[in-house]
């Protein structure tokens, strides 16, 4: 049965003979895990290349100052006709909204029948992986990196000098830099013998 790309207003498709058919929908976009994401789909679906092909498949950050994410790989269940596949991403942002997309001229379902244009979408929100501090060195008495447990995104955040905080009356006076995973903190002069705790804040 071919299928003539003529969308109706009823989220349907005309086929060669005339006959409509109801096109493909995305229902969920679930987060399994901080690089996987399992899209939905209506019905069961064709196993095949265009269902398997990352370049049909695109997640778009909705909230402001998420990172961008790509699709390098699509997984697909051990099924003959598979109702769902697994994205492996990019790590996202944690707590960010993104919507992942697929395209229309991609995955069919055992009829050919190509997926709604307008039902192709559907938004979630990331589980992404919180960096964590993984030491800290006192490079003089008045300067200390911070080594974090990845890069760092170079943004207002990473740099705003109440985002750090020690105890024992040591201020920090300024972000000197971010490069890569090191934060370098200007500091007042450091007590030698002294601990000091130093507090990260989201």
């Amino acid at each position: 049965m071919a299928i003539l790309s003529i969308y109706g207003l009823s989220e349907t498709v005309a086929t060669a003979t005339g006959e409509l058919v109801t096109l493909v929908k995305i229902t969920s976009a679930e987060v399994i895990s901080s690089n996987k994401l399992r899209v939905h789909f209506d019905r069961n679906m064709k196993n095949d290349d265009n269902l398997a092909n990352r370049l049909f498949y695109t997640i778009i950050p909705i909230t402001s100052g998420a990172v961008n994410c790509y699709v390098s790989e699509v997984k697909i269940p051990y099924v003959a006709y598979p109702e769902y596949v697994d994205l492996i991403t990019s790590e996202m942002t944690d707590s960010a909204s993104y919507t992942v997309y697929v395209d229309t001229d991609g995955p069919t379902d055992l009829e050919n029948t190509p997926v709604d244009p307008d039902n192709n979408d559907q938004t979630f929100v990331a589980e992404g992986i919180t960096p964590t501090i993984d030491k800290i060195i006192a490079v003089s008495e008045n300067q200390v990196d911070v080594v974090f447990s990845e890069n760092m995104k170079i943004n207002s955040a990473i740099m705003n000098i109440s985002k750090y905080s020690f105890d024992n009356g040591l201020s920090v006076l300024s972000v000197i830099s971010a490069i890569g995973d090191t934060v370098s903190l200007a500091t007042s002069e450091q007590t030698p013998g002294i601990i000091y705790t130093l507090t990260v804040n989201p």
